[in-house]
């Protein structure tokens, strides 16, 4: 399959974010979350295209971006969408998880449901000067990794990163770092896609058997992200466990955009109940 725009146009957008990310470590100083999305964006233009509804509240709407992975025939994805900094802390490295004693997190899942999607992460990593003395746990990493080169801006699932913030508190952004996976691979078209091979429940079977598109290969990336911390979660779990939790991720799929989505883009509002939930919503062209 030939590849993508919108994959140079995110591999444009990480660059520039890492640009600005390196610029504000050599000052000394922390990222802002919101900036580095703006970005993100402006540089992933015009195959990204934001639609901010108010400036972010961060007790009230929260940092929460719903994205929409939309192809050409109208087949999309959709997931709910929190920045996170991976941020250097003495000798380790953490990652805000449990912002607000994890209220936080439970809002992000809370409104996920209202809209039916999955809850996600994306992480803001900074560049490679920034983490030079951080793995991302590879047999294959070394000075010139890769996978670390592209890893400024990362994507890992709301329930993986909590997962992590339980079992390793004090080393939570090590683990985050290594169990995610960069922005733009899960655009590029030419890279693997592995679909699953093995025993399958219904859910995933039926997936999977239908016909292909970019939409619903999004979807599957986006459940394979997921699994690198559902191996260990649900280890000797029954076929219909596991199924359970692919029913959650690939719930964000949708044959057509939502109604909702349709008139935001054409210049209309959104139902305030879905307004007053998050920022805004990005639409992401395949």
């Amino acid at each position: 399959m030939k590849d993508s725009k919108l994959f140079s146009s995110l591999v444009k957008g990480r660059e520039a974010a890492d640009e600005h990310m390196n610029f504000r470590a050599s000052m000394g100083e922390m990222w802002h979350e919101e900036t580095v999305t703006d970005i993100l964006c402006q540089h992933a233009a015009p195959y990204v295209r934001p639609i901010r509804f108010n400036q972010n509240q961060e007790g009230k709407v929260g940092a929460d971006w719903l994205w929409w992975w939309l192809d050409p025939s109208g087949d999309c994805f959709g997931m709910l969408v929190q920045a996170k900094s991976l941020k250097r802390s003495g000798k380790s490295w953490r990652v805000d998880f449990d912002y607000r004693g994890g209220r936080q997190i439970d809002s992000l899942v809370q409104v996920a449901g209202i809209f039916e999607v999955p809850a996600v992460y994306t992480l803001y990593c900074g560049d490679l000067s920034y983490r030079e003395d951080l793995s991302c746990g590879s047999s294959l990493h070394d000075s010139s990794c890769s996978r670390c080169f592209r890893a400024g801006v990362s994507i890992i699932d709301a329930f993986g990163a909590l997962r992590l913030q339980r079992a390793f508190p004090d080393s939570v952004g090590s683990y985050a770092f290594q169990f995610s996976s960069p922005l733009e691979d899960i655009a590029n078209s030419t890279g693997s896609n592995d679909w699953p091979s093995g025993p399958m429940g219904s859910t995933l079977r039926q997936f999977v058997t239908e016909p292909k598109t970019r939409a619903r290969e999004i979807a599957m990336k986006i459940f394979q992200v997921a699994t690198k911390t559902m191996m260990v979660a649900y280890a000797g779990s029954s076929i219909h466990q596991v199924d359970a939790a692919a029913s959650y991720f690939l719930q964000g799929w949708r044959s057509q955009l939502p109604a909702y989505v349709r008139e935001v883009m054409s210049g209309g509002s959104m139902p305030p109940e879905m307004r007053n939930s998050i920022a805004g919503i990005v639409v992401l062209h395949l």
